[in-house]
């Protein structure tokens, strides 16, 4: 689902979203079929109504992450500026992600990596596109990066348990 207000991306959504077709029947580019059943609307609809009490418990949970955790690096909002926390992204120094993603696993914390390969080293972006330069702070982030839980259901005892967990192993 995508929401706008600016007529420009919302004529370009709809067009890719219909196969690239804004007649119907003539592909003037390249699109998908991205039309959403009824229920996935109805459902969507219904979500969109909890989307900013979800945003504000989000935003308390990655406030509680970030004042407490330790030994890693925290997300930096700029100042004036709003996060949703879609990802509540840590980046772990000196080599220890790996070995913090299993030590949080052993004891029921969920963490994630989402982007083990940078772009630019993916097969597509090498062998089709020829990309042969190194980004290295693109790949140094990502082999420190990793994803802590900051979903809503997050009880004060979830939160605390992943704060002491990543707070014992930075520590030992």
């Amino acid at each position: 689902m995508i929401t706008t207000n600016a007529p420009i991306i919302d004529e370009k959504c709809r067009v890719i979203r219909q196969h690239g077709m804004r007649k119907r029947y003539y592909h003037d580019e390249l699109g998908y079929n991205f039309r959403m059943t009824d229920i996935q609307a109805a459902i969507g609809i219904e979500q969109l109504k909890k989307l900013e009490r979800f945003n504000e418990i989000r935003q308390a949970n990655a406030k509680f992450l970030s004042t407490h955790l330790k030994g890693v690096v925290v997300p930096m909002v700029p100042e004036g500026c709003k996060h949703v926390y879609n990802l509540y992204t840590v980046r772990v120094p000196s080599g220890k992600r790996d070995a913090l993603r299993i030590y949080l696993q052993e004891r029921g914390v969920g963490s994630e990596v989402y982007y083990p390969v940078p772009i630019h080293r993916q097969t597509f972006y090498m062998k089709d596109l020829g990309y042969k330069q190194s980004f290295y702070e693109t790949e140094r982030a990502a082999q420190e990066l990793l994803s802590l839980p900051v979903h809503p259901a997050l009880s004060s005892a979830d939160l605390e348990a992943i704060v002491a967990t990543i707070n014992e192993f930075m520590a030992g």
